[in-house]
């Protein structure tokens, strides 16, 4: 970018611009802040809109509609972008369902992982014990060596 351009006091309505966020991004980033800044002793000012850092688990943010040279697109029902210093660089079509297809959502992998521990647990459980007889700490490091070896 090599320029600012200051827009009218009067064309800069925060509330439209935050309902065109809401039409094009799903899902709306939390804490968004859309402001107007006057120019020092003039109407004319700048419009900033600032996206905070967002928590992982509430992405991924979806583009849902897509203008281009003033021409809304129709063939593209949603995209994704990814930040990369101060781009926004997006995935290809591929990529996009590969992450989708794999998962990207930080909780369900780490219960995934919790749930494949867990079967190994309760598969070494039912294997027998040493001499036929519930034996507590027999039990407790076998846990223990299966949670060792998993990590």
């Amino acid at each position: 970018m090599s320029a600012l351009k200051l827009v009218p006091g009067g064309a800069a309505k925060p509330a439209q611009y935050s309902g065109v966020i809401r039409e094009y991004l799903y899902p709306v980033p939390s804490d968004l802040q859309i402001d107007f800044v006057p120019h020092e002793g003039g109407s004319d000012g700048l419009l900033v809109i600032r996206v905070p850092p967002q928590h992982p688990d509430s992405g991924p943010f979806l583009i849902c509609r897509v203008v281009e040279e003033g021409v809304q697109l129709k063939h593209i029902v949603a995209g994704f972008v990814q930040r990369q210093g101060d781009r926004n660089v997006p995935l290809s079509p591929e990529a996009l369902q590969h992450r989708f297809r794999e998962g990207s959502d930080t909780v369900s992998v780490r219960l995934g992982r919790m749930e494949d521990k867990l079967d190994a647990v309760l598969d070494q459980a039912k294997a027998p014990l040493p001499g036929g007889g519930p034996d507590t700490e027999e039990l407790k490091r076998r846990i223990a060596a299966i949670l060792e070896t998993e990590e």
